[in-house]
């Protein structure tokens, strides 16, 4: 009973939406705005937390040979570029909160080419969504940094402070999480993931491919730094090529969870074949009907009834199964469906475009929520 009432207010509640546009726009862009803000928490903690976090508010750090992890795309970038100025040797950076203000400073401007790339070559709802992301991570990211030993970031740091696989494993889930979470609303966090979205949209990928190869190569600069001694006034000592070359293994596990990470939670680029077999004949118009994909259709039999059968083939996306069925149950109870993955499809495979922002839309849109 409770069930019917749940679906009864899901297809009410369906049918208003459908019939009030503009409450539906509303209630997407809060939607997309949510997620947005939990991607960029997701990524400031993992990366307070795990990669850098704060040693001065951190007991019993002695004998740790490894203190801050190598991150990757535009964060590890500017890892690298804040490494270079403490060579400098700034006073001001001494301070670790004015060194984690830096950063994230940093942070914003690097991501600021990307930005542009993304206006011009993926889309306007796109690059706002990502510029929001990295404005909140690196909000985030500054209140997320305490010199308080009770503040709670700084406590998990230390129970993991002299684990560094167990800091890798963590820190790859939760920027995963903030890759994953951007992907699936067709936004990103910024940093390289923008170029390895463009490419895997353009190819048809998964986007996690991409993101590996380009990461590799800013671990490598920030690991090479690492080697250099700074100042003793930073309070961090340099490190020696060994224990450079275990930081750069680690950081390659950290990247591998990272995009493991993501593509499970993104997998609207996750391609699958569904083979069909029917005695239903219209069941093809019914599957075309809700699909943006046609199907290929043969003849064939039961083996043990020697009974006519269609055998329909379809590629599509992994989210699309249960379209799928949910059209067979209805038009067929009997039919047999089988769902192969696929590492690639080739050929003329619909691929959604990325959406845009109407900027009217939005103007009317803010109004109807200011009206609340």
């Amino acid at each position: 009973m409770l069930m019917y009432y749940i679906k009864r207010f899901k297809q009410l509640f369906c049918n208003y939406l459908y019939d009030h546009p503009i409450q539906k726009d509303a209630l997407s862009l809060i939607k997309v705005l949510l997620i947005t803000i939990l991607s960029a928490f997701a990524f400031a903690f993992g990366f307070n937390t795990f990669i850098n976090p704060n040693f001065t508010a951190i007991s019993n750090i002695e004998g740790i040979q490894i203190h801050q992890l190598a991150s990757c795309g535009a964060s590890g970038f500017s890892q690298s570029i804040l490494h270079i100025l403490k060579l400098c040797k700034i006073e001001w950076l001494v301070d670790e909160s004015n060194s984690n203000l830096i950063y994230w400073i940093i942070y914003f401007v690097v991501n600021i080419p990307l930005l542009i790339l993304s206006w011009c070559k993926i889309g306007k709802r796109f690059c706002v969504f990502t510029c929001i992301n990295i404005a909140f991570a690196s909000l985030f990211g500054i209140l997320l940094k305490s010199n308080d030993p009770n503040f709670f970031i700084n406590q998990v740091s230390s129970i993991f402070i002299d684990q560094p696989l167990a800091r890798v494993l963590f820190a790859g889930i939760c920027t995963g999480i903030s890759t994953g979470l951007a992907f699936s609303i067709e936004t990103c966090p910024g940093g390289t993931d923008v170029i390895s979205y463009y490419i895997s949209e353009k190819k048809s990928l998964l986007a996690g491919k991409y993101s590996l190869i380009i990461n590799l190569f800013v671990v490598s600069l920030f690991t090479i730094l690492s080697i250099f001694p700074l100042d003793a006034m930073y309070n961090e000592r340099a490190i020696s090529i060994p224990i450079a070359f275990s930081l750069f293994i680690y950081t390659f596990i950290y990247i591998y969870v990272n995009t493991a990470t993501m593509d499970k939670i993104n997998t609207a680029n996750l391609k699958v074949q569904v083979q069909i077999i029917t005695t239903e004949r219209n069941l093809p118009n019914s599957l075309i009907a809700v699909l943006p994909h046609s199907c290929t259709i043969l003849n064939g039999y039961g083996g043990y009834s020697l009974e006519g059968k269609y055998v329909i083939l379809i590629a599509v996306r992994k989210k699309e199964i249960s379209k799928i069925r949910q059209v067979c149950k209805k038009e067929d109870p009997k039919s047999f469906v089988d769902v192969i993955p696929l590492d690639n499809v080739y050929g003329k495979f619909y691929r959604k475009k990325i959406k845009w922002i109407l900027w009217m839309r939005c103007i009317i849109i803010l109004l109807f929520l200011r009206n609340f």
